[in-house]
């Protein structure tokens, strides 16, 4: 399923990736025990029913599967070959070498990203560059099958694959501190088009799934409050409200849920493109059983990712995306449903909402932790999070000032001043710690609800 983004599904072999070390071939003894202890999906073809092909004639009578198999938690099981040319007699240099194109081949089908990038002087194009990249690794590996032709090993392996670390430890000194994120309801602009399916509770299962994908961010500690719906109707709405709440809305929010981000949304579209596909009449009726009738419905979304403690939008992006609606027009469903989970639009949606949680995470994972002072004794100031969160002792944050600035009367967020102090965390609990000042905090005039960041 393609979201309308730039990114593909699709397995693409290119060179420059970034993929884990390749294991060396397995024997078929050992092959046979990691399948055994590697937990692969019951959407894999069991090897018995094709085992007496050659590989290649598996592939084009398309009994085995390439492409992504299943989604676990925040990886899947991917499928994939790899060919390499035997030269020079060297049959193992060409397997290793069918091993990379596997697993290069397997992290594209998981996930791929393009860019692209021209040179133009006078009107003229003097250069265009397009570059396939991706950003996975294969955590679990089960080398599967090889088929030795002349001239060439084909290899094919079925690998657990997941992404990359947004951002490595050398990158940041906070890479260790999950970042808090309150995910709300979102808003459906049209509440006609959630009639069919009777889906009006896609304001609030919507973002769940959202936020339930992110649960399985090791940089993220999500907040749910889908029942919260912080946009206001579509009739009533300002202009401005294009970009989801407005920075003293976001605000009040962070603070009311105790977060660092919120994310806001709104259900553009769920319209079919043919309302007569879901009537009674006859000649509907016959056109289903030709399967020609037009069961297309349109699922189409907005997020936004605003800052806890600017106000700042940081983040939004739109999402379309289209499938086959198989229910009966009376037929009321939940997101959870199988009958929903199973048809295309179901799937179609669900790729949306897990698409949405990977770009919440790309764009705050590595954003510097930030919280508020919620006490303050003596020379000890007091964090609402602790070893949960991945405070340690130790851990140093530099101390701010929170000011709020208007422009003709409105509020345009607030402004950070550096104090020039550093509190040094000393006592951690679960779920609060503590951390000690150099100086009196009465000094520097250092108050609660005045904010720390760990860079």
């Amino acid at each position: 399923m393609q979201v309308g983004r730039g990114r593909l599904f699709a397995g693409i072999t290119t060179a420059g990736l970034i993929l884990s070390a390749v294991p060396v071939m397995a024997s078929q003894a050992e092959r046979q025990a990691a399948q055994r202890n590697v937990a692969v999906p019951a959407a894999v073809v069991p090897a018995a029913e094709v085992a007496g092909l050659p590989l290649r004639e598996k592939l084009s009578r398309g009994q085995l599967r390439i492409g992504v198999l299943q989604w676990q938690g925040n990886g899947a099981w991917v499928r994939a070959i790899g060919e390499a040319p035997v030269i020079g007699g060297d049959a193992q240099a060409a397997r290793v070498a069918a091993q990379k194109d596997a697993l290069r081949n397997a992290a594209l089908s998981y996930e791929a990203d393009i860019s692209s990038s021209e040179t133009m002087e006078g009107g003229r194009l003097l250069k265009s560059k397009t570059t396939l990249s991706t950003r996975a690794r294969a955590t679990q590996v089960v080398w599967n099958d090889e088929q030795l032709t002349e001239g060439s090993i084909l290899m094919a392996v079925e690998a657990f694959m997941q992404p990359l670390p947004l951002c490595p430890a050398e990158a940041s000194q906070s890479a260790h501190l999950r970042r808090s994120v309150a995910v709300t309801g979102f808003r459906i602009d049209n509440a006609q088009d959630a009639g069919l399916g009777r889906l009006n509770d896609f304001q609030r299962s919507f973002p769940a799934r959202v936020g339930q994908f992110l649960k399985n961010s090791e940089r993220l500690d999500p907040v749910l409050v889908t029942d919260i719906n912080v946009l206001p109707d579509a009739r009533n709405a300002p202009a401005s409200n294009e970009h989801g709440v407005g920075p003293q809305q976001s605000l009040g929010l962070a603070e009311d849920f105790g977060t660092q981000f919120i994310v806001s949304g709104v259900i553009r579209r769920m319209d079919v493109e043919s309302a007569d596909a879901y009537s009674n009449s006859v000649y509907t009726s016959v056109r289903d059983l030709l399967g020609t009738t037009n069961k297309q419905r349109w699922f189409e979304a907005d997020l936004f990712i605003h800052d806890g403690f600017s106000g700042a939008l940081i983040y939004q992006q739109r999402y379309q995306v289209q499938g086959r609606y198989d229910a009966e027009a009376e037929t009321a469903l939940q997101m959870d449903d199988a009958a929903f989970l199973n048809m295309p639009y179901g799937q179609a949606v669900i790729s949306v909402a897990r698409q949405m949680a990977a770009d919440v995470e790309a764009n705050t994972a590595c954003q510097p932790f930030m919280t508020r002072i919620a006490g303050l004794d003596d020379k000890r100031v007091m964090l609402k999070q602790g070893s949960v969160t991945g405070i340690r002792p130790g851990d140093r944050f530099q101390v701010y000032r929170s000011r709020e600035l208007y422009m003709d009367g409105e509020m345009l967020g607030r402004e950070l001043l550096d104090l020039k102090l550093v509190a040094n965390v000393s006592h951690v609990q679960p779920l609060f710690s503590l951390a000690t000042l150099p100086a009196d905090p009465g000094r520097y005039n250092v108050q609660k609800g005045d904010v720390l960041i760990f860079w």
